[in-house]
């Protein structure tokens, strides 16, 4: 018995090897956009490299074009996020001003993510973790993904270092937030320091007879600009 008819031929992958093609569409409605309409397709790069592409059309705003890149190498795994829209029907830039900062002067909406983890050989290994959009009413507007997207506040920009031995753990940071809350950015005493740069480590060695030595310590420039 017939459930549904799909166009085109439907495929899907029935081992471990991956299969390009369209994965499932999301429908639905908001008094933010109106209709959305999100119709991902997946892409099989390569055994280390794979994409998604996500055209979404917002009856109310326009047409978005995001994206997601993903690549594994033998000693870092690297994932890159992005999404446009150009020339928003709906966004204000004048309105959003007055709420906050960071908002822009046209009305092309944007994200960036870009998420590294890797180890250098001898002990090293690296982390970056990097987000950015282009004004604070973004989540709100374009948050598809539940209540903790949408009510997201700020947004993690970090790069670390790691070394690690027997002897020595040592980390040099450095971290600074963007706030995505317009209010909260009207509010300079809850704007977050950042860390620029922050050094920490920890040594621990045996004396024999149950005793040990160990140091640890902590040098940290907090950073905080307040209009």
């Amino acid at each position: 018995i017939p459930v549904f008819y799909y166009p085109g031929t439907l495929q899907f992958p029935l081992g471990d090897q991956r299969l390009s093609g369209l994965l499932p569409p999301s429908i639905g409605s908001s008094r933010t956009g109106g209709m959305d309409i999100q119709v991902p397709y997946y892409l099989n790069i390569a055994q280390q490299m794979d994409a998604t592409l996500s055209p979404r059309l917002l009856s109310d705003r326009g047409v978005m074009l995001g994206g997601e890149l993903r690549y594994l190498g033998k000693r870092s795994m690297n994932t890159l996020n992005g999404a446009y829209l150009g020339n928003d029907k709906l966004f204000d830039p004048a309105t959003a001003a007055t709420l906050g900062a960071d908002s822009p002067s046209q009305p092309d909406r944007w994200f960036l993510g870009f998420e590294h983890e890797g180890q250098l050989g001898r002990g090293f290994a690296s982390y970056i973790d990097y987000n950015a959009v282009s004004d604070n009413d973004y989540f709100f507007d374009f948050g598809n993904g539940g209540l903790n997207l949408s009510s997201q506040t700020h947004l993690n920009r970090q790069a670390r270092l790691d070394y690690r031995s027997d002897l020595l753990q040592a980390r040099l940071n450095v971290q600074r937030l963007q706030i995505v809350d317009p209010f909260a950015a009207a509010l300079d005493i809850n704007r977050p320091f950042d860390r620029l740069p922050q050094f920490t480590f920890n040594t621990q060695t045996g004396l024999g007879l149950g005793f040990s030595l160990a140091l640890a310590g902590e040098a940290t420039a907090f950073d905080r600009s307040l209009d």
